[in-house]
């Protein structure tokens, strides 16, 4: 296989019909993966046929109906994180998941973190051997540490990506709000408004592609962001 194909691949998704999995999927497809996507409903499973994607209703919490949905993909790129409930919920979705891939045999799994699990994001230096927080697994910060915990512990190769703040169209938070509240009236910013650790989605879908072709045998973790210095200023600016 060539490298950065994923021809004769079968990938699994789920939070494939998010703001990163609606952008990963044209992509996988292009690399010319056989794709599946793990839907909660059934309500998005047309448009998915029709663009080339395969998809399966089952519940991740459920571990049976994950090793079935699961059956057959070699690889699994874990998106899912519900901002609704707390960390707690998301944890027993995650152990669910994690049961079927592994009944399933699945072979490599690359899973969506963030750089939030470090204790001294956002204000300090971070790399990936930096110190993890000690949040709570009922939050956010602290279910995404957990989940870390528990992919390298397993004998399965995983890819743990941790982004930075990611935006782009489509963005709830870092692109849809800021510019409703500019049109509303304005952003006040401190002065110097400090630099913001930004990544496009564009370049996450890059980054998350070549995880699931990449080299790792054993279970690696990759900070990403953007190459560019951006002020908060120029986001909002822009």
């Amino acid at each position: 296989m060539a490298e950065g194909s994923m021809t004769g691949r079968r990938v699994a998704v789920t939070g494939a019909t998010g703001f990163v999995g609606a952008r990963l999927l044209p992509s996988l497809l292009a690399a010319g993966a056989d794709v599946t996507a793990i839907l909660r409903t059934g309500h998005e499973a047309g448009g998915l046929r029709r663009s080339g994607v395969h998809s399966v209703v089952a519940h991740l919490h459920d571990a049976a109906a994950m090793s079935r949905a699961l059956a057959g993909s070699d690889t699994l790129i874990n998106l899912a994180y519900d901002v609704r409930a707390g960390g707690e919920e998301n944890l027993r979705a995650f152990d669910g998941l994690i049961a079927g891939a592994r009944a399933a045999g699945v072979g490599r799994i690359v899973h969506l973190s963030s750089a939030v699990v470090y204790r001294d994001w956002p204000s300090g230096r971070i790399d990936e051997s930096s110190a993890l927080s000690g949040d709570s697994t009922a939050t956010y910060r602290g279910a995404k540490v957990e989940m870390e915990k528990q992919l390298e512990s397993l004998r399965i190769p995983c890819v743990i990506l941790q982004p930075t703040i990611v935006w782009g169209a489509g963005s709830a938070l870092w692109t849809e709000a800021p510019m409703r509240r500019l049109r509303s009236g304005g952003i006040v910013l401190p002065n110097p408004t400090g630099n913001a650790p930004l990544v496009h989605v564009n370049d996450l879908v890059t980054a998350i592609c070549s995880a699931v072709t990449s080299a790792t045998i054993s279970c690696e973790k990759v900070l990403i962001s953007g190459d560019e210095r951006v002020s908060w200023g120029d986001l909002f600016e822009g």
